[in-house]
């Protein structure tokens, strides 16, 4: 069954993007342990314009920004400490920001 969303204005989320980066911030305790690491309170992880393309495999002036983006999350997954906060900022979408940029963001790991 798929699940349809009300389109968001840019601004209204960013600011939900904020809200939830703020609950992350201020509930400190509800995601420490994860994958068996403590979490550094002094961490955080910041991603911005990861610009991805529906089709994982698209390269834009020669760069594979979904390649990119999986390296970093490799990168982050082998800190020796989870980060207090991981914000995503800027366009995370391909240029006009189809539906389908989003769910292949949704998809990297």
């Amino acid at each position: 069954m798929p699940v349809t969303l009300p389109q968001l204005t840019r601004r209204e989320f960013l600011k939900r993007a904020a809200l939830a980066g703020a609950a992350f911030a201020l509930a400190p305790q509800s995601h420490a342990g994860l994958f068996g690491k403590s979490r550094d309170k002094n961490t955080l992880a910041f991603f911005l314009d990861t610009h991805i393309a529906a089709d994982a495999a698209l390269k834009h002036s020669n760069v594979n920004m979904a390649d990119n983006l999986a390296a970093c999350v490799r990168e982050l997954a082998a800190w020796p400490v989870n980060p207090a906060t991981v914000i995503v900022n800027g366009d995370l979408a391909f240029e006009s920001g189809r539906p389908e940029d989003y769910a292949t963001f949704g998809k990297i790991d």
